[in-house]
């Protein structure tokens, strides 16, 4: 078995057992704020090219790895994956921040995105607009 088979079999037992400390400690009023505020994004697009529309997946964990939010967004009408992935990008950005983190490590695996993030020039593409609004 892989480190990451057995990372994804962990994850959801992790991620209970936060949900249940937090419940317990809600319980007694001693909730605290997280004194560490940086988060690893993790995402997915899933493109249907019949229907041209797309669907994206977040899950965001936090300096331990537990997770601590995950949601998916509806993507609607888009012309390619490329552009599903860039939309990904920006969604997983607006809910690491939406969630309080001042930094967010995003993981993806579209190299295009990542080299035109990377990139200092200006992005007149397809997908430029989305690449400068992150």
């Amino acid at each position: 078995m892989t480190r990451e088979q057995i990372r994804r079999i962990h994850s959801p037992i992790r991620a209970s057992k936060l949900l249940n400390r937090n419940q317990n400690q809600s319980k007694r009023g001693i909730l605290e704020t997280p004194q560490v505020r940086t988060g690893q994004s993790q995402f997915e697009a899933v493109f249907s090219q019949q229907d041209m529309t797309a669907t994206a997946g977040v899950i965001i964990r936090n300096h331990e790895g537990f997770v601590i939010g995950a949601c998916t967004y509806p993507l609607g009408r888009t012309g390619d994956l490329t552009t599903a992935e860039t939309n990904v990008y920006l969604q997983a950005a607006i809910f690491g921040k939406e969630m309080g983190f001042r930094e967010l490590v995003v993981e993806g695996d579209t190299l295009i995105v990542i080299k035109k993030l990377k990139s200092d020039s200006v992005d007149r593409s397809v997908i430029g607009n989305i690449i400068n609004e992150i």
